[in-house]
């Protein structure tokens, strides 16, 4: 009768490891969904195992008193005994093993997690570079100026991110993470991305500072031209005076004014000069930078 329970308990848990180990053998962390639970459910499933270890233990301790009292079937009892043992390990093992794969999968998952918002980020700040605008006067050339500085601020701080990415791919590898090649793939992608902004970054400033000479120049020399065109009137005026009194008042006013004009060559010339070195150095606006260089030129002639 002793041996008989022996084997109705030795089978009732090799059925119950049978199944548990293919609960503890099922890859269910390697698909993202649901992995808090999956983590919740395992901690029961580990109890579980803890509360039946005392009833290995009393099925192995059956097994060898049968023995220890010479029973016949000792080498049966004896192999039996081994398989359990055996396979409770094996069941140990693969708990073991879930556990630290539903961690890795758990650290995964956040780790892939801040990559897509760093992507994200990313593609905002794509989206800011490839933009064409740039600015359709001074102030607005000037607060798009003031924004790229932000950007450029905001894109030096992220190299923090890269840093904090790069620390976590090693990790991954050193600790031998069960997803690490395609976590590093992925770490690799988007490192090379952000790394691929600083281009784009320096062009766009490049351009934006050219745009701010066009349209300072461009503000400078309406500016000019609106005040030789107000004095060109007065140059072009045919009152000669019609009395000796009106006469000498017309000639402090001439005089007055050649003296004006010739104060502001030095600004006209400098203007010139501004929009030749512009065109020298390959500006893109360099047609519309010559016709206003060449108007300049033309009414400041005219005046003196």
């Amino acid at each position: 009768m002793q041996f008989q329970q022996f084997l109705r308990n030795l089978y009732d848990v090799q059925r119950w490891l049978s199944l548990k180990i293919q609960i503890a053998s099922d890859e269910n962390y390697r698909e993202p969904s649901n992995l808090q639970s999956k983590i919740q459910k395992h901690i029961a499933f580990d109890a579980e195992l803890h509360a039946n270890a005392i009833r290995i233990s009393a099925v192995i301790n059956e097994g060898e008193t049968l023995i220890d009292a010479k029973h016949f079937a000792s080498n049966e009892i004896q192999q039996n005994l081994e398989i359990l043992e055996s396979e409770w390990q094996k069941l140990q093992e693969a708990s073991r093993n879930k556990k630290i794969c539903l961690s890795q999968a758990y650290e995964a998952l956040l780790f892939v997690r801040s990559i897509d918002e760093f992507n994200t980020w990313m593609d905002e700040v794509e989206s800011h570079l490839s933009s064409e605008d740039y600015g359709k006067d001074l102030s607005s050339v000037n607060h798009l100026i003031k924004k790229h500085h932000v950007l450029e601020a905001d894109i030096a701080h992220h190299a923090e991110k890269v840093d904090q990415i790069t620390e976590q791919d090693q990790k991954f590898f050193n600790s031998d993470h069960f997803m690490r090649e395609e976590l590093h793939e992925k770490a690799m992608n988007s490192i090379k991305r952000y790394h691929s902004l600083h281009e784009p970054m320096a062009i766009r400033s490049d351009n934006l500072e050219d745009s701010q000479l066009l349209h300072q120049f461009l503000r400078d020399t309406e500016d000019e031209i609106q005040w030789l065109c107000e004095k060109e009137p007065l140059i072009a005026s045919k009152d000669l005076g019609s009395n000796l009194t009106a006469v000498q008042v017309l000639q402090k006013k001439h005089q007055s004014l050649e003296a004006e004009i010739s104060s502001q060559e030095p600004t006209i010339s400098s203007l010139v000069h501004r929009g030749q070195q512009m065109i020298r150095n390959g500006h893109f606006a360099s047609e519309e930078i010559e016709q206003v260089r060449s108007e300049i030129k033309l009414i400041a002639l005219q005046c003196c």
